[in-house]
């Protein structure tokens, strides 16, 4: 039997939505080399880098471990970027001295 006097709602009950997913995260992982060495001959500059037990000889323009480009070399410093978010990373080489 029914309850004469329940109260009936007339109005469905609003919808729960669960909470959207987080996008993942799209920042750039730390530059996964190691600085060598550099050598610098007949206007080429070549820097000498370890990943993965194996050494890279990197010049501007290049790609690495299929993620990063070689943008520029400096004195003291190399410029890469990482591929898939397009950030620019930096590397130091040399004393800066």
């Amino acid at each position: 039997m029914r309850d004469a006097f329940a109260v009936r709602y007339w109005t469905p009950p609003p919808k729960i939505s669960a909470p959207a997913p987080q996008a993942p995260s799209v920042e750039a992982p730390p530059l996964p080399f190691t600085y060598i060495g550099t050598q610098r001959d007949t206007g080429r500059v070549l820097v000498f880098l370890t990943y993965e037990n194996q050494t890279h000889i990197a010049e501007t323009g290049d790609v690495l471990a299929g993620n990063y480009r070689v943008e520029r070399i400096e004195p003291h410093r190399l410029t890469m970027r990482y591929l898939p978010t397009d950030e620019i990373q930096t590397l130091s080489i040399g004393s800066g001295k």
